[in-house]
């Protein structure tokens, strides 16, 4: 998922041609400019995913639940943005090799920023709002609006999932071997898999 900026309206995608540019620093389409990948998310939905919705007013706003401005068409049914669909779906509990994602508003400028560096807006602490060098503009932590892949190659659906554990169990059956020594149960070691 890349990361843009314009002003003070932050835009996440996965689709590259939506700004045209993917190299940090290039400007693009509508004059957002690339800062990068923000983390890996999956395109398609599955079991253990879920989806990130997307809107749009004078900012872009990204939220994991449907409830919080609701996906009907129209601003007038979402508190004034428009619902522009699904950007991408990341795991709904945080996983091995991913990182959170923190959500910041802030009310001057009415515009919300997603990192996943919270030591971007300041120092790293309990206090709620930080401050981005260079703008002076205070930022309210919200919170940990989700997580996304670190690593391209740890993005496994359900089945990839299942399959690794299917062959795992069918190797184990097969030669009566696994991490507990020679004839050791089944219900041992499946009780150490994590089932997807």
């Amino acid at each position: 998922m890349y990361r843009y900026v314009m002003g003070s309206d932050h835009f996440y995608t996965t689709n590259t041609s939506e700004i045209g540019v993917t190299a940090t620093g290039q400007t693009g389409k509508y004059g957002f400019i690339c800062e990068g990948i923000l983390g890996y998310v999956s395109e398609t939905p599955d079991t253990y995913l879920i989806p990130i919705y997307r809107y749009a007013a004078s900012s872009h706003f990204y939220t994991t639940s449907a409830t919080e401005l609701g996906t009907e068409p129209g601003p007038a049914a979402n508190s004034g943005y428009t619902y522009e669909g699904i950007a991408g779906y990341v795991p709904a509990l945080e996983e091995f090799n991913t990182v959170p994602v923190y959500r910041f508003y802030n009310k001057a400028i009415g515009a919300h920023l997603y990192t996943n560096k919270l030591g971007e807006l300041g120092p790293q602490g309990s206090a709620p709002t930080c401050t981005i060098p260079g703008w002076m503009i205070d930022w309210e932590y919200e919170n940990v609006e989700f997580n996304v892949y670190a690593d391209l190659q740890m993005i496994w659906t359900a089945a990839d999932a299942k399959g690794k554990y299917d062959s795992c169990i069918s190797w184990i059956t097969s030669t009566n071997e696994g991490p507990y020594g020679h004839h050791s149960p089944l219900t041992k070691l499946e009780s150490n898999f994590v089932r997807y």
